[in-house]
């Protein structure tokens, strides 16, 4: 499966955090799966690590290496995915989370997030409800493994 990680997935991901469900962290930790994150979510963070809205455990150039270890790649956003961006419906108003869905569209990637509403959209975006309900990835149970998917 190709999937595309939200950003708050990924930093429940990389700090162990009970918001992030069972399901997501089972399919991250699968080293079949092809994992991807958005320059747009680095961009995300990086303006909110400067306005003093996150912490981290490590630095922000930490990250990059640890991306690496986890085989996670970092998907560029492309001339297509602007495109598909025009052409989304207005569910989300959030311009992250809208890059997110219109790159999911355009490269045919899944998407963990817990934000039902991205979900919606991006299913919307596919056309495809019945496939985002088989693979919801909403927050749930704790998920405390040590991050060793560079195992591959």
């Amino acid at each position: 499966m190709n999937v595309l990680i939200d950003t708050h997935a990924f930093l429940w991901y990389i700090q162990a955090s009970d918001q992030l469900s069972q399901n997501a962290a089972t399919l991250l930790e699968d080293t079949d799966n092809n994992l991807y994150f958005s320059i747009a979510s680095l961009w995300e963070i990086v303006i909110k690590l400067g306005l003093g809205k996150l912490k981290l455990k490590n630095s922000f150039h930490e990250l990059k290496e640890l991306l690496a270890r986890l085989s996670i790649e970092i998907l560029p956003i492309a001339f297509d995915d602007t495109e598909t961006y025009l052409s989304l419906p207005l569910h989300h108003r959030d311009p992250f989370d809208r890059i997110l869905i219109a790159q999911a569209a355009t490269h045919s990637l899944s998407i963990i997030s817990a934000d039902s509403v991205l979900m919606l959209t991006q299913s919307i975006a596919c056309g495809d409800l019945l496939s985002l309900l088989n693979r919801s990835l909403y927050s749930g149970t704790r998920y405390g493994k040590d991050h060793n998917r560079h195992s591959r």
